[in-house]
């Protein structure tokens, strides 16, 4: 068995997407806020050194946030109120909405737009540069971020969990070790916390091992394409969203765009 070296924090966000993120600077503003009101008030007790931690598998922060969005301001404003001072990653802010059925050689539009996807005062998002710009403001908090640290393995103790073991590292297609091998971490927790989206490798085997999902409704999955389209200058304007269905999709087909 590989020595391993064991890394003790206080609070563990494994995956490091928007609602990781978001929870990790949430956690850090109350125990400051705390703190600041002990000072003033000189009652009660500080909480010292609380140590939080996010782990999150791809290179970099937001590296695995590939989809552009339509981002609801709303949740953003009470974690950040002064985002926009901040540099929020903001490409516009939505002015129109259209939704359209495409034809094979062209376009119906819709003689109005479902308030569900009514998106005025929203702004347009690079999911990818908004985490990224989070990640940073959560590292300026004072939290550690590990990037590049997948975790592999939830780890118990009596049933209980207190941490996940990180990926070994220096591993050959086979499975072999190579020269530069080197096992992964165990990083043990007081409090952690699971933010690996729908589909999480480590959520997965703890809705099997304790049985989250008895009584509960499937989660139902889709398959998203992503498509990056080049048009030319001027043919849409900055803030205009526009949403899709038809072709090229057959008629029994959900989907849209």
């Amino acid at each position: 068995m590989e020595e391993r070296e064991i890394m003790n924090v206080d609070v563990l966000f494994v995956g490091g997407g928007v609602a990781s993120l978001s929870g990790a600077l949430h956690l850090s503003n109350l125990i400051r806020q705390h703190n600041e009101k002990v000072d003033a008030e000189g009652q009660g007790k500080k909480l010292e050194e609380v140590m939080i931690a996010v782990v999150e598998k791809g290179a970099f922060v937001g590296a695995h946030g590939i989809s552009g969005a339509v981002m609801n301001p709303v949740a953003l404003k009470e974690l950040v109120p002064d985002f926009i001072e901040k540099g929020a990653p903001l490409e516009a802010e939505v002015k129109s909405e259209q939704v359209c059925l495409l034809t094979k050689g062209g376009r119906i539009k819709a003689p109005i737009t479902p308030p569900p996807l009514n998106n005025h005062g929203h702004y347009v998002v690079s999911l990818s540069r908004l985490t990224e710009w989070l990640g940073k403001l959560v590292e300026e908090a004072g939290v550690y971020m590990f990037p590049g640290f997948a975790g592999t393995e939830v780890l118990y103790e009596n049933e209980r969990v207190i941490g996940v073991r990180t990926g070994d590292k220096g591993i050959d297609a086979d499975g072999s070790k190579k020269s530069n091998f080197e096992p992964g971490i165990d990083l043990h927790a007081k409090v952690t916390v699971f933010g690996e989206g729908s589909r999480g490798s480590l959520t997965k085997t703890l809705i099997k091992k304790f049985k989250l999902d008895g009584g509960k409704n499937p989660q139902g999955y889709v398959v998203g394409v992503k498509e990056v389209w080049e048009v030319p200058e001027g043919r849409i304007q900055a803030g205009d969203v526009i949403h899709t269905m038809g072709y090229p999709l057959k008629s029994n087909t959900y989907g849209g765009g």
